[in-house]
């Protein structure tokens, strides 16, 4: 499914955006970066730069689908 909503919007699908997008799914709240940094770090090591930078494409891309 993660890997649907990165083609419909044209990214290319990587592990970590993946990781990112299903925490996001599965969560019923808003988060911070950190937080879903928390989140994956465990699940997919990455720096919290690169939480903040997928964040920004998200909702480059994603958030205005």
């Amino acid at each position: 499914m993660e890997q649907n909503i990165l083609k419909n919007a044209a990214l290319k699908s990587t592990k970590k955006r993946q990781v990112l997008l299903l925490l996001l799914q599965k969560q019923a709240r808003p988060m911070t970066a950190e937080e879903l940094h928390a989140l994956a770090e465990p699940i997919l090591p990455m720096n919290v730069s690169t939480v903040y930078r997928t964040l920004n494409t998200f909702m480059g891309r994603i958030g205005s689908a």
